[in-house]
């Protein structure tokens, strides 16, 4: 590229004067180049651009490539116009034009590279032309995502953020998170040139982003030092990328207009050409626009308290005054919770319900307990119109207990009959209660096992196979599927029943604190309805029958 090699060498070496040029034929590539240098480059080079007709550094076309002649002229006008004096233009230019046809063609070769790589040079300059009038070319979105990215990483709270998740130290992480996300994988998909790969949108750029603090809710306990560095880290997150990318979608301001980059730390009135000191420079409670305070028009006469709104975020709130703004106060919250270290914390499970507060807006949303919201009325009706049920009945204890109390239990002395009926009759119906609670995997309470009888009492605690000789299975038909399912302290974590005659299952059950079970983290079984046709190699159906003989026998002796 003719215009970088002309930078390079004028900065390495001095510029060679008139009196040093050699006689036309003797000067190499090289020298003509450092010659050319003393007019600047011919295309225009913008330090941090990749296209400065896009970015408004440059406002005219590039201009036409020269001729080999050209390059010829350039080199040797002055010189001539210093050995002619008096001479007109003419003249001068009919000297040079013998001097060139005098030239060899390897002479004049040096001249004909330049003018090739200068052609070149000047359809890569027509193509950034051609991208620089496309809209999303003067948004730019993808560029404006790094420097959010950028800011957030700079961030000291960020360290924890930088790299992957060490799963040797947290070997239980992926049990809880299916997706991790980091600041250096995000940063690869902006730098990478793999269309597979590489982000196609902001909007892809903000997912990934959100998937970090998230996944770090996600796995941490709410309320710990760490859950609240994701929490201010998310806060800023979403004000820089609304203020800085999201915001400028259809100002179609130019890279090189100074209110284009709300994120240098100098005057945005000035763009930087102000003496303002640090001190005296003053940051937008929103997009963190940096402006001197005598800049401003009215100039202010010292740091305001408060939030302050730049000009352009105060247009903003004038235009639309039920508009609000994120604010970098909110953030500053949860960044003091997030510095005092660990919280001591008690963990409780308390219903909260989120509230959206009339004539504010949804991100004002807040989660308020049902004391705070102390309106009965205005629950019951949310649960009715979300067909939910409420968690305490508004029924008395008298009222539970009543149907409670009528109910007759069948044991020995009340079941009846002579001999070993009663026995019998008060093991077949503890045993179909004890079936109840084996199908939401349910503990056995020890008096209804102890009523079972011994034979069920024993076999209650071992497995199913113990109970049904397992038979070999044919192969898996169409539709079939095999799955391993994971025992935990509180049982499979999921509910079984009959369902037209087949054992099925029914749904999944969640671990006592309310988190999801290892089965349906990993999605085990594919839908609710699926029938159980086997277990460890035993059939099902004949566990079926065997309870459905146990439901006639009890139904004849009841009868």
């Amino acid at each position: 590229m003719v215009s970088v090699l002309i930078n390079i060498i004028a900065t390495l070496d001095s510029v060679i004067d008139d009196d040093d040029i050699g006689e036309p034929g003797t000067l190499t590539k090289e020298q003509i180049v450092r010659i050319l240098a003393r007019d600047g480059p011919y295309y225009p080079i913008i330090s941090g651009s990749d296209n400065p007709y896009r970015d408004g550094y440059v406002t005219e076309p590039p201009k036409k490539p020269r001729a080999s002649y050209l390059f010829f002229q350039a080199v040797y006008r002055s010189k001539y116009q210093k050995m002619n004096k008096g001479a007109s233009v003419g003249e001068i230019m009919s000297l040079m034009g013998d001097a060139w046809r005098a030239m060899t063609e390897e002479q004049q070769a040096p001249f004909f590279e330049l003018a090739q790589e200068e052609a070149k040079e000047f359809e890569k300059q027509r193509v950034l032309l051609e991208k620089a009038q496309r809209p999303n070319g003067v948004w730019q979105p993808l560029r404006r995502c790094r420097m959010v990215l950028e800011h957030i990483a700079n961030d000291r709270l960020a360290d924890i953020f930088q790299q992957p998740v060490n799963l040797k130290e947290f070997p239980d992480y992926l049990e809880y998170i299916d997706s991790p996300m980091d600041l250096a994988t995000v940063r690869s998909k902006l730098d990478t040139k793999d269309w597979k790969v590489r982000y196609q949108g902001p909007e892809n750029f903000a997912r990934d982003m959100r998937k970090i603090w998230s996944n770090c809710k996600i796995y941490n306990q709410h309320g710990s030092a760490i859950w609240y560095v994701a929490d201010y880290m998310s806060k800023k997150f979403e004000r820089l990328y609304h203020a800085w990318v999201l915001e400028f979608r259809d100002k179609f301001l130019r890279w090189a207009n100074k209110k284009a980059r709300p994120w240098e730390n100098s005057c945005r009135e000035c763009d930087g050409k102000c003496p303002t000191n640090a001190a005296k420079l003053v940051l937008c409670d929103h997009c963190d626009a940096a402006y001197g305070i005598r800049c401003l028009n009215p100039p202010l006469s010292d740091i305001p308290p408060g939030a302050w709104y730049c000009p352009e975020c105060s247009r903003k709130i004038k235009k639309d005054p039920t508009a609000r703004l994120l604010s970098a106060i909110a953030e500053n919250v949860a960044r003091k919770r997030a510095e005092l270290g660990e919280i001591p914390t008690k963990k409780i499970t308390k219903k909260m319900y989120l509230v959206k507060w009339a004539g504010l807006g949804y991100e004002h949303c807040t989660w308020e307990s049902k004391e705070d919201i102390n309106d009965d009325d205005l629950i019951n009706q949310f649960l009715l119109e979300n067909n939910m049920s409420p968690d305490e009945p508004d029924v008395s204890l008298e009222i539970v207990n009543e149907p409670l109390s009528n109910v007759h239990h069948i044991n020995q002395e009340n079941a009846g009959g002579s001999l070993e009926m009663p026995i019998l009759r008060s093991q077949l119906y503890s045993q179909t209660r004890a079936f109840q609670f084996a199908k939401f995997a349910m503990d056995f309470p020890d008096k209804l096992c102890s009523e079972c009888g011994p034979v069920t009492s024993e076999c209650s605690r071992k497995p199913i196979s113990a109970v049904v000789s397992p038979s070999p299975m044919p192969p898996l038909l169409a539709g079939e599927y095999d799955v391993t399912l994971p025992i935990t302290e509180h049982g499979l974590l999921m509910n079984v029943g009959e369902m037209n005659g087949t054992v099925a299952f029914l749904g999944y059950r969640p671990m006592p604190d309310g988190s999801k079970g290892p089965a349906q983290l990993q999605n085990l079984l594919r839908s609710s309805g699926d029938r159980i046709i086997a277990v460890d190699g035993v059939s099902t159906v004949s566990i079926i029958g065997v309870f459905n003989k146990l439901a006639t026998l009890y139904d004849t002796l009841t009868n």
